[in-house]
């Protein structure tokens, strides 16, 4: 199997790093829809979440996708950095 954009990951995961030390999270039109936390417009979430096509996300599938952003919040923005998704109680 072929992967596109494969020999770029690098690279990719570097500008996706610099972005969210930011605070900005594009959307797949920046980047190309091999990076997977990247959000679509119509939803304003990934378009999988769990392995799952999230058009249109679950309840659950929501919950896990503010989860997960809050991990990479924490790892890679500065203080006080909004999460994106709106949380599911």
């Amino acid at each position: 199997m072929r992967f596109k954009f494969w020999n770029r990951q690098d690279e990719i995961r570097d500008k996706f790093i610099e972005a969210a030390r930011k605070g900005d999270f594009p959307n797949y039109g920046v980047f190309g829809k091999r990076v997977h936390i990247l959000h679509n417009k119509k939803y304003n979430l990934p378009s999988r979440i769990g392995r799952h096509s999230a058009k249109p996300p679950s309840p659950a599938q929501r919950k896990l996708a503010f989860e997960e952003m809050q991990k990479v919040i924490k790892e890679y923005c500065p203080p006080g950095t909004a999460n994106p998704y709106r949380e599911i109680p």
